[in-house]
């Protein structure tokens, strides 16, 4: 994959994110209008997430036709594909959207050949535009964004989330290690969406938890 395409893609994705967040952000203004299904245990869906993705998939699709397709509420197609697969949760974070905390996202990547070359996330509640192409650095709202310069965890912070699909234990124990060492944590947003909102992407330094 060139350059040149991942730009492409990059440019697109950004777009098709601000139009997804900007149809989401209507059904959550008036949650009164969604119809909301259970798929598991903490793990929900609505109206709002099949057709978000609906027009995620739409947009892409008649930008790059040869392009796999993997969405979260939508059957799959074309992940044998050379080309790539986009892999997309339009609501990330649906369990916070139905019950009205401005705490969810829209994602988007795009896969080649098992590596990230693109992703994309969109919080519409405060119109916060994160995007990244490999080896070419991250961006908030178009500004280059880097971790926090911390050398250790006592000048970290970190965004935590949980999945019923994972054990209580996997968890804890990561909290444990986390706070023995001197870390912050906080468990408000989706699995993708920094906390806090700021110029950096999260604060937590590169070390390894050990």
């Amino acid at each position: 994959m060139t350059r040149n395409s991942n730009e492409r893609r990059l440019e697109v994705a950004c777009e098709v994110a601000r139009q997804a967040g900007k149809h989401a952000l209507s059904y959550f203004a008036d949650r009164s209008r969604l119809n909301i299904e259970g798929k598991g245990v903490q793990d929900m869906f609505s109206q709002a997430d099949v057709e978000t993705e609906v027009l995620i998939r739409e947009q892409l699709a008649a930008a790059f036709p040869d392009d796999g397709f993997f969405g979260e509420e939508t059957e799959p197609s074309g992940l044998e594909s050379s080309s790539g697969t986009w892999v997309v949760d339009p609501i990330d974070g649906t369990a916070c959207f139905v019950v009205g905390i401005p705490t969810w996202c829209v994602s988007i990547a795009f896969v080649r050949n098992k590596r990230i070359e693109i992703g994309v996330i969109y919080d519409p509640n405060s119109d916060e535009l994160f995007s990244a192409s490999h080896g070419q650095g991250a961006f908030l709202n178009g500004q280059a964004i880097t971790v926090a310069k911390a050398q250790d965890f006592t000048g970290g912070m970190t965004g935590f989330s949980f999945s019923h699909r994972a054990t209580p234990q996997s968890i804890t124990g990561v909290l444990e290690r986390l706070l023995s060492q001197g870390e912050c944590f906080t468990a408000t947003a989706p699995g993708p969406l920094p906390w806090p909102t700021s110029p950096v992407a999260g604060s937590t330094p590169s070390s390894s938890l050990t």
